[in-house]
């Protein structure tokens, strides 16, 4: 195939390839065209795709910077991310980061069934909902939690190996790039939870229930209904 390559090239001087390559492909005897169509041999063939896609990508890459990170050839760079993604060192945070995206994905329906089957009491900040929390939170901790994003915080936490797994894999890709997406990354999960106000909220109605007077339960609604403007700021937002 190499030798065909080079003839066929040498019949075009003018043509200068920056680099030179071959790869398997895909052959689909269902979607041959005439004349090829009407060739029984070829109809007979089964169907294959034999197409290395690791192998194309790192050709790609290495053709846009192989040179310049001292490489010789796009197999060395197809080695060298092999390799990488293999290094047994690493090997902790990809389980790692694995087993919280499975997580995560299984948080997702039960969050769907919670706020379906339970909604919660409104995020206004106004007194009346932030008593309705209150009450909540009083007759059952554990669904107020979750109305208020308890498994959200969760999957925020379960974010950083993801994250820190994704740079690891693909930085050699583009390390700027990953650089940069990791760092926007761990700065929406500390945005997250310097907005979020669960816990807070959880303190407010224990001290809320245990209040003696009529003020001391304004003074805990008013500082409710601070920690759900917050929770619905700017902030939760662009977290």
């Amino acid at each position: 195939m190499r030798e065909q390559l080079d003839k066929e090239l040498a019949q075009f001087p003018w043509l200068t390839p920056v680099a030179r390559e071959i790869f398997g492909g895909r052959f689909d005897p269902a979607n041959l065209r005439l004349p090829y169509n009407l060739l029984p041999a070829l109809k007979r063939m089964p169907a294959s795709d034999i197409r290395d896609w690791a192998a194309i990508r790192a050709w790609a890459s290495w053709n846009r910077r192989g040179h310049m990170a001292g490489l010789s050839s796009p197999v060395e760079e197809y080695q060298a991310l092999d390799s990488e993604i293999r290094d047994p060192r690493w090997s902790l945070l990809y389980k790692l980061a694995g087993t919280a995206a499975l997580i995560t994905v299984a948080f997702i329906p039960l969050q769907i069934v919670v706020f379906i089957g339970w909604p919660p009491p409104g995020y206004e900040p106004t007194p009346a909902v932030v008593a309705g929390w209150f009450t909540l939170f009083r007759n059952n901790r554990l669904l107020a939690l979750v109305d208020l994003n308890l498994f959200l915080i969760l999957d925020t936490l379960l974010a950083v190996p993801i994250l820190l797994a994704l740079f690891v894999a693909l930085r050699r890709v583009s390390e700027s790039i990953m650089a940069l997406a990791t760092v926007l990354g761990l700065v929406g999960v500390a945005a997250f939870f310097a907005s979020n106000t669960t816990f807070s909220m959880l303190s407010l109605s224990n001290q809320y229930a245990a209040a003696a007077t009529d003020a001391q339960r304004s003074l805990y609604l008013a500082a409710g209904q601070a920690m759900i403007a917050l929770y619905t700021g700017t902030a939760f937002q662009v977290s």
